[in-house]
């Protein structure tokens, strides 16, 4: 049975909230992999930047989620080979959408998955964040200041889901 996912739309009143970072900044990749011990663990990505620099330190996602943009201008990588199963979704700015939603879920379950966005990724954080298990390690770009790492566990769990049901209307 299909449980019913609401599409969420982020209530403006919210989107500063959002913009804090939900974990440890650190200014790139190297250094918080220095910090953040992820040998033995699930790893998600979110965010074009982070994605690439993971792959490169060797590290294999069990779900990337990019949108082929870094700060609204377009980018040309390709991860042709790196992922088993590449999915797609449509993601407007400012949005959680119900297919992006039901991704996210595919993408944690299946691995090695690599989400497309047709719009934004960085919200989609949330949802990863609630459905991820614990001791999964979440990597994000934070506009301007560097590479957020969480790792997930209850607590964490709980805030996102507290933060999808807070800052958002749902449909």
């Amino acid at each position: 049975m299909e449980h019913h996912v609401p599409e969420r739309t982020l209530k403006d009143l919210y989107r500063h909230r959002l913009r804090e970072p939900l974990g440890k900044i650190y200014p790139d990749i190297t250094s918080a992999l220095r910090q953040v011990d992820v040998r033995g663990k699930l790893v998600i990505s979110v965010g074009d930047v982070v994605t690439k620099n993971l792959l490169q330190k060797g590290i294999s996602p069990k779900l990337s989620i990019v949108d082929y943009m870094v700060e609204r201008k377009p980018v040309d990588h390709t991860y042709n080979g790196q992922f088993n199963l590449v999915l797609t979704a449509s993601n407007p700015a400012g949005t959680i959408t119900k297919d992006a939603w039901k991704q996210v879920e595919r993408g944690i379950k299946r691995g090695k998955v690599l989400l497309e966005i047709d719009g934004e990724e960085d919200l989609l954080v949330l949802p990863v964040l609630a459905m991820a298990r614990k001791g999964t390690v979440v990597f994000y770009g934070q506009p301007e200041d560097g590479v957020v790492a969480i790792e997930v566990n209850n607590t964490i769990k709980e805030y996102a889901k507290t933060l999808l049901n807070a800052c958002f209307s749902t449909e």
